[in-house]
């Protein structure tokens, strides 16, 4: 055990490069590669288009998904992609949440769209003390009260005299 710590450090310590991840550029290359192979898949190439957008790559990126919305215009995939291209290329925020909005009317059940836009709106999901009725929760929702508090979710309604 003590010899796997010493060699672990060695190795940090000395510079050599391990390969973790590939380069972003092998992404590419590699998804490229597939999307040869297989032209028509849509969710190849919102990865695509991620993996641009990722790389500050915004017309590469735009291009892939206005291919993307030729093929399935209304995938919710594509619809996330263009809202974060939107905040993360222009820095926008009050388009990106519309786009958001939208996405997440027109599908409700994909998470990734709601995961944006709480990353737009933070603290909008915020508990409230004052939705309880009862000022002792149940022993069911005791747990995630004291789960919220301890993360600074809860906010403490003022009680009028």
């Amino acid at each position: 055990m003590k010899r796997s710590l010493y060699l672990i450090a060695a190795l940090a310590l000395s510079g050599a490069a391990l390969l973790a991840h590939p380069s972003p550029e092998h992404r590419i290359e590699e998804l490229e590669q597939h999307l040869k192979e297989d032209s028509g898949n849509v969710e190849l190439r919102i990865s695509y288009a991620t993996q641009l957008r990722k790389m500050k790559r915004f017309d590469e990126a735009e291009k892939s998904l206005i291919t993307v919305e030729l093929m399935s215009p209304d995938h919710p995939g594509a619809a996330l992609e263009r809202a974060q291209i939107a905040y993360y290329r222009h820095d926008d925020v009050r388009i990106a949440e519309s786009l958001a909005d939208e996405l997440v009317k027109q599908h409700p059940k994909y998470a990734p769209g709601w995961d944006f836009l709480g990353e737009l709106r933070p603290g909008a999901g915020a508990f409230d003390l004052g939705a309880f009725e009862s000022p002792v929760p149940e022993p069911a929702t005791a747990g995630l009260v004291a789960a919220a508090a301890a993360c600074g979710l809860l906010r403490r309604r003022r009680r009028r005299a």
